[in-house]
């Protein structure tokens, strides 16, 4: 049989192929950049509101304000419907409930609405945490919104650079170790230590850097060495994790680099 005479499929070619597989490639990106337009906007408006509850959490404990109080748990709120709506929106609503992002912001939700509570609950007529005497587990539990600085985290995925991801992530974790820890021990601490929260920065910045200025400054209560031996060891494991990654990320630039010159 002639070659002219073969049957020819003409839906069969490379260049249809190569049409169809760009033609994805193009409509996934455009999915990807519509998605990021929708949800950039979001996450960036989630990582401002977390640091004003951040802010405001640190003011609570200088300040006993009704204000404070109720501007908190109207930012509460916010978060309540942000965390209903992702949950709505997900393609794979198990793996997001399970996803420790999830949970962060169940944990940083609930003791707003507690302590409305506590507040409604008669007789209390409170509006601080600091006015809870005699509530050590209840003011534990309150110190739990300081885990919203956690979720700064989210926007680190929109920068396209790696090394300067990485380095927002060795900030962020220094910066979330001290608030954090400043903030759980002044909640153990505070029958026994008359400290503001600035005290207690100072306190955990000088045992995070091995400084220490001997027993004038240490935690009285045996939670609060248990505590600060758990944030010690925490700092041990998190912030070599961190710079060893930032050591990988320069020596792969770094090779990278001395390979082109070398070639």
């Amino acid at each position: 049989m002639d070659a002219q005479d073969s049957p020819v499929d003409p839906s069969f070619s490379p260049s249809n192929d190569e049409d169809a597989a760009s033609e994805a490639e193009e409509t996934a990106a455009f999915a990807t950049f519509n998605k990021a337009l929708l949800i950039l906007p979001v996450d960036a408006l989630n990582a401002t509101v977390s640091c004003i509850t951040c802010v405001l959490y640190v003011i609570s404990t200088y300040v006993n304000s009704e204000a404070l109080f109720l501007l908190d748990l109207a930012l509460g709120g916010y978060f309540v419907f942000d965390l209903v709506i992702r949950f709505v929106l997900a393609t794979d609503r198990r793996r997001h409930w399970s996803s420790f992002s999830t949970w962060l912001d169940v944990i940083t939700i609930l003791p707003s609405f507690a302590e409305l509570a506590i507040v409604l609950s008669p007789p209390r007529q409170r509006y601080a945490t600091s006015d809870l005497q005699g509530t050590y587990w209840v003011e534990l539990f309150m110190t739990a919104r300081v885990l919203r600085i956690l979720r700064l985290a989210r926007i680190f995925s929109y920068v396209q650079s790696e090394l300067t991801r990485q380095s927002m992530k060795i900030v962020l974790t220094i910066v979330a170790l001290i608030y954090i820890a400043a903030g759980a021990m002044q909640a153990v601490e505070r029958d026994a230590l008359d400290w503001e929260f600035h005290d207690m920065c100072y306190f955990i910045i000088i045992t995070l850097t091995t400084v220490g200025y001997g027993s004038d400054i240490a935690p009285v209560t045996d939670i609060g060495r248990i505590a600060i031996c758990a944030f010690i060891v925490v700092s041990l494991l998190l912030i070599p994790v961190q710079t060893n990654e930032m050591i990988r990320i320069l020596k792969m630039h770094g090779g990278g680099h001395a390979s082109r010159q070398f070639h």
